[in-house]
């Protein structure tokens, strides 16, 4: 695949999936993005994409009747169904959830963007630093205000249910019962209650058996103001989370941490 972005419907994207042998992962696809429709739609929403990137010449036929993928397409696919790991950046708010994923593959990184919800695009990333600056744009760090609070630390089971408290006075008192100093209880519990998104960078592990797994990752919490940024990590055996404003250079480290996987960390 070129530095030139490859944007693909995500009908097309399921045609690819499927001409790489994972038509169950297309299916899923379809499912999770245009939601539960009849087969004979399904069917013909496929047929459609097919004589599309027929057109487009991103797809031929095969002397014994089969397709075969263009070069371009052929890494696409490689690219999502055969990734060493993948870096996914989600925002979640009111106006719409945002989601921006990077998967790695032998050395190399490709971002991918769904684009309006329909268009699904990649792009090959030239530096892994370019990963980590789409980071620090994706959480918006620098339209944050700058805070100092001191570093805090949260058990797993609290923190999940601390997220769940829809008053500050819950929030306040969870974290009171942790052993959170006041000044950063207070200030956390008011941006939780009035939050503007929450979001997480996670590095996604792909077993043998196509399962998912996700051992490494950050937290955020945006309020009118402040950005929190949680990093997982394990101590005796138990799963904790580090409480910390979020600066341009400690969010630049924790995603270096995060690409190279060198934190013990577990996120449930």
């Amino acid at each position: 695949m070129t530095q030139t972005s490859i944007r693909l419907s995500i009908e097309e994207m399921a045609v690819v999936l499927s001409q790489m042998g994972q038509p169950e992962q297309g299916q899923s696809l379809i499912i999770a993005q245009l939601g539960e429709m009849n087969q004979d739609e399904a069917r013909g929403r496929l047929l459609s994409a097919t004589h599309s990137l027929l057109a487009r010449e991103a797809m031929t036929f095969e002397p014994d009747g089969g397709f075969l993928l263009s070069d371009a397409l052929r890494q696409v696919g490689r690219v999502l169904t055969r990734a060493d790991f993948t870096i996914r950046y989600t925002r979640a708010q009111t106006a719409a959830d945002l989601q921006l994923t990077y998967h790695a593959l032998h050395g190399r990184f490709y971002e991918h963007l769904l684009e309006q919800g329909v268009i699904h695009r990649l792009t090959e990333v030239n530096r892994p630093d370019e990963m980590i600056q789409s980071g620090l744009a994706f959480f918006e760090v620098a339209a944050a205000q700058p805070f100092e609070s001191g570093v805090a630390t949260i058990a797993n089971p609290i923190l999940e249910t601390v997220m769940r408290a829809t008053t500050a006075d819950e929030a306040r008192d969870l974290l009171r019962q942790a052993g959170m100093q006041d000044a950063v209880r207070q200030r956390f519990a008011e941006d939780l209650i009035n939050s503007q998104f929450r979001g997480s960078a996670l590095r996604i592990e792909y077993e043998a058996d196509g399962s998912l797994r996700s051992d490494v990752g950050l937290l955020f919490l945006r309020g009118p103001e402040r950005l929190w940024q949680l990093e997982s990590e394990v101590r005796q055996g138990e799963a904790e989370w580090e409480l910390s404003p979020a600066t341009a250079l400690g969010l630049r480290a924790a995603l270096a941490r995060l690409l190279r996987a060198t934190q013990p960390s577990a996120v449930g």
